[in-house]
Parts: structure tokens; sequence; C-alpha cells
């Protein structure tokens, strides 16, 4: 059975999520979210999408995202979770250990100004 498309339409404001596997800390040790940053930082540059608010929690972390682009806030996400992926295994030598990410992430279209303000 194939995969449902979660890519969001263009033009919309997104809520994505997702969560560290095994419910286990994603950012070990402070330090480790100023690497995020840097991934999150660097993975904006390259395209058109708006960040508008982020929020990293002990397991897991959210993000309100806008593009013009069909598929720009889910691209923009894999990007940045292959990223981090790579560099915090690379860090740790846990390539190839386990995943990092409880699975894929989870963009939900906000509907009305009202949510994206709270």
């Amino acid at each position: 059975m194939l995969r449902q498309d979660r890519g969001a339409p263009g033009g919309l404001v997104c809520h994505v999520l997702n969560r560290a596997a095994g419910r286990l800390p994603w950012l070990p040790k402070p330090e480790n979210s100023d690497v995020f940053e840097r991934v999150l930082v660097k993975a904006h540059r390259r395209p058109p999408i708006g960040l508008l608010a982020y929020g990293l929690m002990p397991n897991y972390w959210h993000m309100v995202l806008w593009s013009r682009e069909d598929g720009g806030p889910l691209a923009f996400v894999c990007r940045l979770t292959h990223t981090h992926t790579v560099r915090r295994h690379a860090r740790y030598h846990a390539t190839g250990i386990r995943h990092l990410y409880q699975g894929r992430s989870k963009p939900f279209p906000v509907q009305t100004d009202a949510k994206v303000a709270r």
C-alpha cells in the first residue's frame, strides 16, 4: 500500500511536528539545541519558506511554516531532519544504530488566523 501524500498546498500556513524515536530525548545535551538551530538556519536559506515560529521540546519539536510552493514546507522539513540526523549520528558515532525520529514529519494546514496567533 502506498503512503498517503502529506504535501501541503502552497499559500497555506502549516503546523509541522516530529518526535524522537522511542520517546527518547533527541537533544541529549543543552548545547545540542544550538546545533539543531544552526542546521535550521542553514536549511532555511535554500527554499523560499517562511519560518513563522518553532518550539523545541525534550523529545519533539513544532514549527509553523509558510510557502508559496506546493510541498514547500515538507521539502524544507525533510532536508532539515535528514541533515540533523546525519550530523547527530556522525557526532555520536551512531550511524546505523537507531533512528533519530519516530516517523515522517506531520504537516497540518492551519485554518484561520486566530490559530496562527495562538
